[in-house]
This record gives structure tokens, sequence and C-alpha cells, in this order.
């Protein structure tokens, strides 16, 4: 696996660590801007380079160290900001384990917080001045967590970075743990090591034509594994620039993430359908004159279900500003294998395929024409993994490999599948130890249902953990980003309206994170 992806003789791929990483990005362009931050979408950006990141991450480990040794977990209290990032790399060259979290609101319940805490056994809780001020009462009223020690990064003392040593991080040391939903049970931390990083990394770098010039324009809470490793630490990995700003100031004004994007020359994105879908309904045709959107080379499209009338929608709203149809990349991809397991394939992207959608949920795929007398489903295509990573659809009762066409479990294997659950071994080896009939593995099962037509994978539905909410299912990925992103949103008096209108879809097909937001916010 070689990847030159910048005017130097570099390969980040054979990096063994992230510091390794950082530390041959800061000495090859100390000067370059790494991360661009708009604190409310729309005015100049603080910035940070290669080379102050470099330092900054160094000073901010010699502080850690003070309190913790590698291997202690810390806990990331943090909304979106540059004090996120010089926290997380401060874990990482300290050799501390990150375990990023969502920050908690005030009169909130931290039961799955607490969960989170009581599984990983944090040393200290990291955090922002402001975010203490909300966090501190609320540990301190909760049992078990009075005792904790906070240690704030944006009013940090000064420390001496040419005090640092390296820890010695290599591929298998652990990086971080990404803790998923738990709405069905207690959360797992997925135990996410420097070596998963850098392969999953390279892949989405081969799936995305990735290089040097690219700048990333995103809104993500950095918080999650989509932010985070898609829009933070790829950047790092092909020595781009990363432009952020909060997921609220996306939400208020889905405006400011596009014009952003236009004023930055952003040349890829990636956010859930529903973004997708807000800017499509919610952008004025007098903004969309200020829009020029050819600059975008990747447009991805994951986290939740790919809705084939999103991409549509978005298409024709926004190619008169240059938007190129082929941008859009539907992408699968899950905590457990880093991030990413798939990505379409870049000569047919957007691909849909219309299926008898009766055959479908007998788990047939059958295809049919656009003038068939049956029901039909458009599948939207998440085509291959890239490098040697592999794919197998796979019976989950009688583990038999399917053959095309026929709908089962999908199955993921390679270097970028993540080292299992922290403490949790039974649940490791349920998850990340699969074998199929015939022998090969181990594969890590994702849960989730598929299918492969002409090689390319197709997501029809889930096989585990549906939550049941006013009649319909809804996913614990969907509720855990509900409650970390969007309620908070929501539940500002006079946004609802103006933020989350779905005024482009029928009442029938409304997205629902709209309505499981709503049923949230009311039980």
């Amino acid at each position: 696996m070689s990847l030159e992806v910048g005017p130097h003789s570099f390969d980040p791929a054979g990096c063994t660590s992230i510091i390794e990483l950082l530390e041959s990005r800061a000495e090859l362009h100390p000067e370059k801007v790494a991360f661009t931050f708009l604190p409310d979408g729309e005015d100049t950006g603080i910035t940070v380079t290669y080379g102050q990141l470099s330092l900054r991450a160094k000073a901010t480990a010699v502080r850690f160290a003070v309190s913790a040794k590698p291997g202690d977990r810390a806990l990331m209290l943090f909304p979106s900001g540059l004090e996120f990032i010089y926290a997380f790399f401060g874990c990482l060259y300290s050799g501390v384990i990150a375990v990023p979290a969502y920050p908690p609101r005030r009169n909130q319940n931290l039961g799955r917080l607490k969960s989170i805490i009581d599984d990983c056994d944090p040393t200290f809780v990291l955090t922002t001045s402001k975010v203490l001020t909300v966090a501190e009462p609320l540990f301190a009223e909760t049992e078990g967590l009075a005792d904790l020690a906070f240690v704030t990064v944006d009013l940090d003392e000064a420390a001496d970075a040419s005090a640092w040593s390296d820890p010695g991080s290599n591929g298998e040391t652990l990086a971080f743990l990404q803790y998923t939903s738990g709405s069905t049970g207690n959360p797992k931390g997925v135990m996410v090591s420097h070596g998963n990083l850098i392969y999953n990394e390279a892949m989405i770098t081969e799936a995305y034509a990735s290089t040097f010039e690219d700048v990333s324009v995103s809104w993500l809470p950095m918080f999650h594994d989509m932010g985070l490793i898609g829009t933070t630490l790829q950047p790092l990995f092909v020595g781009a620039s990363s432009v952020f700003m909060s997921p609220a100031s996306f939400l208020q004004k889905p405006f400011r993430w596009l014009k952003a994007i236009s004023d930055y020359r952003g040349t890829a994105i990636c956010a859930p359908n529903f973004a997708y879908e807000l800017c499509a309904s919610q952008i004025t045709e007098e903004q969309k004159a200020e829009l020029d959107l050819s600059c975008l080379k990747i447009a991805l499209s994951g986290a939740e279900a790919v809705r084939p009338e999103t991409l549509e929608a978005f298409i024709e709203a926004f190619e008169p500003c240059g938007f190129k149809r082929g941008a859009f990349n539907p992408t699968f991809g899950l905590a457990e294998a880093t991030l990413m397991v798939s990505s379409a394939k870049a000569e047919n992207r957007p691909l849909f395929t219309l299926v008898d959608a009766g055959a479908l949920a007998g788990n047939k795929v059958v295809l049919v024409d656009a003038d068939s007398d049956v029901k039909t489903m458009r599948l939207v295509s998440n085509g291959t993994s890239p490098l040697d990573a592999e794919l197998a659809i796979v019976n989950p009762e009688s583990l038999e490999v399917l053959p095309e066409g026929e709908v089962g479990e999908i199955w993921s294997k390679g270097d970028h599948i993540a080292k299992g659950y922290w403490r949790n071994e039974e649940a490791t080896q349920e998850t990340f130890k699969a074998y199929t009939a015939d022998g090969r593995g181990p594969f890590m099962r994702t849960g989730d249902l598929g299918c492969l037509i002409d090689d390319e994978l197709y997501i029809t539905g889930r096989q585990k953990d549906v939550i049941i909410i006013r009649g319909r299912n809804h996913y614990p990925q969907d509720i855990e980003f509900i409650e970390a992103t969007l309620m908070p949103i929501m539940l500002r008096p006079g946004l609802e309206s103006n933020s989350l209108s779905h005024s482009n879809v029928d009442v029938e097909n409304e997205s629902h994170l709209r309505e499981l937001s709503q049923a949230l916010a009311s039980e």
C-alpha cells in the first residue's frame, strides 16, 4: 500500500501512528493551515497550522502526563472547535486513550454518559470552561461522578512543548474509544487503534482520490466518528486543509455550509442524508445566486439511509450553482470498522437500481424496469471496499456466503476493523470474530442487511437494534445523533419550523429525523 498524495515524497500509509503522521506533516509544511474554525459559521475563521498543531499537541500532552499515564482514559466533553482538536491530539501524544462524547446540557439526565464513564473508568474529564459550568454541577449531583477531576483545555496553563517525550505508540496502540449508541443496552466502547486509523484513512484516500490540495468543509460533530475520522483526520492524512463550523451553525442556517464551501473552495464534504434534504428545501434562489459549487469533487452521503429522491432534489437544486452529479458518493460504514466499509465507484456514482419491492421483502433481489407494473423500490449502490478490505454477504443463521442477488448480513474483513469492544469479550467474540461456514474469517458482523449486484453493495435494512417508537422503526445511531446534535436545536423556541422543515417531501414520507426528535422530546 503506497499513497503519495502530496508534493513531497511521503507515503502517509507507511506511518505507524497518528503521532508520526502529524510530526511528518509539521516538518514537511509547518506553515500550511490545517484547520479553520468558523465560530458562527460566517465570520472570519480561527486558524491553526500544522506546525502550531504539533507544538500545541506536545504542550497539551506534557500537561496531561502530570496526572495520567499511557493507557489511562480521558473523557472528552467538547462542542465543535479547536479545543477539541487540541485535546484529542494531546491525548494521542501522551498515550492517553481519548473517549469522545457529547457535552451535557442543563437539566439533562446523565444516564448514558454515566454508563460510558462506568465502563471506561476515566482518569479525568477534558472540557472547556463554558461546558464546565454546566457539567460540573450535573456531575456533582450524580452518584458516582462527583469525584471526577476536570481539566479545561481553553484555560490551560502554559506547558513546555520541548519537555514532551514520545509515548512510543505504534499500530496496535489504542488511540480512542468510540462508544456506540447503547439505545438497546449499555453503550459499548469500540477500541480503535492507530493502525486502524491509518488504514481506514488510506481506504478513504483511495476511494475519493484525496490529495494535498483538497479542502474539507464540515459541520459534523467531532465526537462522532464521521466528523472525527472523515473530516478531521482525513485532511491530516493527505496534508490537506479543513474548514469547519458547529452543527448548530448549520442547522440554524443551512446556507452557511454551502456558502463556506463556495468561499473556501471546498473540494470534499460529508453529511447524513437529511443535511442534503435541508439544503435542497431551505436555500432560496437569492442565496443560490451567491454560490459556486463547481469546486466540489466529493459529496459523501452516509451515517443514515441514503435516499435517491434526496440526491436528485439536491442535484436539481444546485446544478445551476456548478454542483456536479458525479460528486455524490454514497458510502457505508460504522464505528466497528473505524469508519468506512465501502464507497461508491467514481465511474458511475450515484448509481440507483430498481428492484421488486415484494421480492425484496422476502430477501430476494429482482431487477425490474421503470415501467413495471409491480411495486418497486430504488436501491442506492454503496460501491465496493477499497484496498484489500473484504466484503461478504452471509446468511446470519447458516453462516453460508450468499451469491449475488440474495439478501444477507454484511460482513467486513481487513485492517480497518477495530480491535473489539472495551472490556467486553463476549460482545467482541460475537461481533468481531465471525467465521463463514467454509471457515473464512475472522469477519466483523455489521448487523446491516444488504446484497451484491454486479459486485456493488446495496443496503436493504438492518437485522438488529431496531427500536419501535410510535409504531415506526428507528435505529440507535439516529437516536444518538438526535440526542447529541439536533435536540438542542429542536428545543430552542422559534427554531423548529425554520431549521427542520422538509417542505419538499409529502407527509407520509417526511424525514424520520423530525418525527424521532419530536418523539424523543415528548418522552
